[in-house]
Formats: structure tokens, sequence, C-alpha cells
């Protein structure tokens, strides 16, 4: 998978996209909403995929009101199973 670039991004006042090497990139048929948007999920992209990782690599072991384990159906093993899914799906490892 080829490198994205770099970032972070910013945004003028025509709600353009600035690049980090001053390089615009005019939005067509873009609000300025949207815009904020895909600046706002660009930049936090890689802090994002890195805490989905360290969720994914935790290792869980749930305990039940019995105090016993569960090995299934608990809120901490379907976070990992929803955070791998994630990171999957954002081409993280």
């Amino acid at each position: 998978m080829s490198k994205h670039t770099p970032t972070p991004w910013k945004m003028n006042i025509d709600g353009n996209i600035i690049l980090p090497d001053g390089q615009v990139i005019k939005l067509v048929h873009c609000t300025y909403a949207n815009a904020e948007f895909i600046i706002r999920a660009c930049n936090s992209q890689p802090d994002l995929l890195a805490a989905l990782e360290q969720i994914q690599n935790h290792p869980v072991t749930c305990i039940g009101p019995s105090r016993q384990e569960i090995t299934d159906n608990c809120d901490a093993c379907s976070m990992s199973t929803i955070a791998k899914a994630a990171v999957t799906k954002a081409g993280g490892e």
C-alpha cells in the first residue's frame, strides 16, 4: 500500500485543503462542514488506529458476577473484536 499525503492538513477560508508542503487541494462541490470533517478524519487517523490496535492487542479476561471466567459475550471481548475489524478496514496490522 502506498503512503498517504503527510498530515496535518489544514483548511483555508475558501474551504480548500492546505497540505504541509503548502500545496492547495481545491474541493469541488464540497461544503465547508464536509471539508472540515475530511481534515479532522485525516489528521486523527494515526491516533485512532493506534488506539484501536492497543485495544485489539490487549489481553482480555472477563470475569462474570459469579467470579467465573467468561469466554464469550462480554463487552471487552466484543470491543476487541470490533477494534480488530476496524483496524483491518483502516489498513493497519
